[in-house]
């Protein structure tokens, strides 16, 4: 009876650990999404259009791996046919 309790116990506080565990992820997250936002916010709607229209592209392609045939990350603008890099620091 003892090693039950005992063993309940290690359970739950294991169970509780994993619990945190997952809210802090889930936090931090939604503190990343956020972030996100306001940072797409605040660019010009030009690049947002050029974002939204690399993130279509690649949805409708069904991309289950988000990195080109060549290793880099599909739509890394530098991907993109007649992608000009002046003037934005890549």
């Amino acid at each position: 009876m003892r090693q039950r309790k005992a063993a309940d116990k290690v359970q739950q506080a294991a169970r509780k650990v994993r619990e945190q565990e997952d809210a802090k992820r889930q936090a931090y997250d939604r503190y990343r999404r956020s972030e996100a936002v306001d940072i797409f916010a605040a660019l010009p709607k030009s690049e947002q259009g050029i974002i939204k229209g690399l993130a279509q592209t690649h949805a409708a392609m069904g991309k289950s791996s988000s990195h080109s045939s060549n290793g880099s990350p599909a739509t890394w603008p530098e991907n993109t046919v007649g992608f000009d890099r002046s003037g934005c620091g890549f």
